[in-house]
């Protein structure tokens, strides 16, 4: 799927669901003369943003060269919800590939004001379908996360190969010093856990992040990642929903692993920034 093509398929989501929630309040009880109107149980939501670098669990796929990244999605109050992603991505880090779209769905369950959990399904789908020796990148996983006031854990499970990691692309050797691994890569797994706090007397935030990533099979390229970062929601021109941050990522990967075809290294520590509207 082109840029166009993306934005294309987000405005037919858009268009649909506009008319979901149109015929929803159309068939709202309202009394003539009466300025109640039914609230809607059906939402739609997006985001656009710049990015210094699109960065996957701390890994760069956009080689520091900065990323476009813009999502919609649709949710109801009975906790459903389903979207749309992209993001540029470089070429020489994702087999050739150039963007990525990303489909996600689930369900989301307050238990109370504090404690909520979400099961999930998403896709990271690269539509150019560039192969590295015969098999694709995209990877499917189930996820669960659990928010408890100011804390999140969630666990992500692939479905299929990580990102085409199996015996036919990597074969059964050596990566510098290192056995690289046999078999495939499905049930490869990340857990994280994140913080989020507010600086006493400011309206900045503070992220405390760390996660880990085992790759099945292929322990070269299991890693852990932390980051602390500093967020802000602003308004601009009398547009509410802006955001803007900065964070500090850092990772123990393996270099000989994560680099890129032109001999970029993927897993370097970094400063990375954004700003993103919420819509």
């Amino acid at each position: 799927m082109t840029r166009n093509g993306g934005r294309l398929l987000a405005s037919v989501f858009l268009l649909a669901t506009t008319s979901l929630i149109q015929a929803e309040e159309a068939s709202g009880t309202n009394v003539i003369g009466s300025s109640e109107v039914t609230p809607s149980i059906h939402h739609i939501n997006g985001n656009v943003g710049i990015y210094t670098d699109y960065l996957f669990r701390g890994i760069s796929y956009g080689r520091g060269r900065g990323a476009f990244q813009a999502a919609i999605d649709y949710s109801n109050d009975h906790g459903f919800f389903i979207g749309l992603g992209y993001t540029n991505v470089d070429k020489d880090a994702i087999y050739g590939n150039t963007y990525e779209t990303d489909v996600y769905a689930g369900f989301k369950k307050a238990f109370t004001s504090d404690l909520a959990v979400t099961a999930g399904f998403i896709t990271y789908y690269y539509p150019q379908n560039n192969h590295y020796v015969g098999q694709h990148p995209h990877v499917a996983e189930l996820n669960l996360a659990i928010d408890y006031r100011q804390f999140n854990v969630k666990y992500s499970h692939s479905l299929t190969d990580w990102f085409g990691v199996n015996t036919v692309s990597m074969g059964h050797g050596m990566i510098g010093s290192h056995e690289m691994g046999d078999g495939d890569s499905k049930g490869s797994h990340y857990w994280e856990g994140s913080y989020t706090t507010q600086l006493p007397n400011t309206n900045i935030n503070c992220v405390i992040h760390v996660g880990h990533q085992s790759v099945k099979n292929y322990h070269i390229a299991d890693y852990t990642d932390y980051s602390i970062g500093l967020n802000k929601d602003f308004t601009f021109a009398n547009v509410k929903g802006w955001n803007a941050g900065i964070s500090y990522v850092a990772l123990d990967a393996d270099h000989d692993w994560y680099v890129a075809s032109d001999g970029y290294k993927t897993a370097e520590n970094k400063f990375f920034g954004y700003i993103r509207l919420n819509m």
